[in-house]
């Protein structure tokens, strides 16, 4: 999956949407649309299907994100889970000493964790570390970052310092609309910051 949101972002950046949007939406309405022997299916990813674009051969689509509640406690492990987990493996660990390293994450009324960091650190035997690091590729964000206005970098300088900050979030946005307004980039950098 990795190598696929990899490929998306190059072909992104180097202007071969159209290419992929046909070929992503061929797999999956052959995957998700005409497979009769599917009664469901999820994507998941950073950024919302835009189903009036390069998805508008799939319909029946619903979108949930991290700003909606119906689904909150799927987007990751609660800290009962957490909790769960470590003790399951019989690794002594304190909810202080996760929250210390993994700080997990509001969504809606909920705090949840990383899976990637939160199973990382269990099969590392309980050992905590930076275990995300390494699962992506930031060629986007360096591209839209070197191309944001005065504006959008000083927030982002803000919040490379920890600080807080507000900005209007658009649920909607798309991935083939990052570059069409300077809110764009602040709302892929809140979905992004969260994964």
């Amino acid at each position: 999956m990795n190598m696929i949101r990899h490929s998306i972002k190059l072909m992104a950046i180097s202007h071969t949407w159209t290419l992929w949007s046909h070929l992503c939406v061929t797999y999956l309405v052959l995957a998700l649309k005409d497979n009769t022997t599917l009664e469901r299916g999820v994507l998941t990813g950073i950024l919302r299907v835009s189903k009036d674009s390069m998805l508008s051969g799939l319909n029946n689509l619903e979108t949930y994100t991290l700003l909606d509640e119906a689904y909150s406690s799927h987007f990751g492990f609660s800290e009962t889970e957490v909790s769960a987990l470590f003790k399951a493996k019989d690794l002594p660990t304190s909810m202080e000493e996760v929250r210390n390293w993994y700080n997990g994450y509001k969504v809606g009324n909920l705090v949840m964790y990383n899976p990637w960091s939160i199973i990382s650190c269990i099969n590392g035997s309980g050992r905590f570390d930076v275990y995300w690091v390494n699962t992506g590729n930031n060629d986007l964000i360096k591209q839209l970052l070197l191309s944001a206005s005065d504006s959008i970098k000083r927030q982002f300088e803000q919040l490379m310092q920890n600080k807080a900050l507000t900005v209007p979030v658009d649920k909607h946005i798309a991935f083939d609309l990052l570059d069409r307004d300077e809110n764009s980039f602040m709302e892929f950098t809140f979905i992004c910051w969260l994964f």
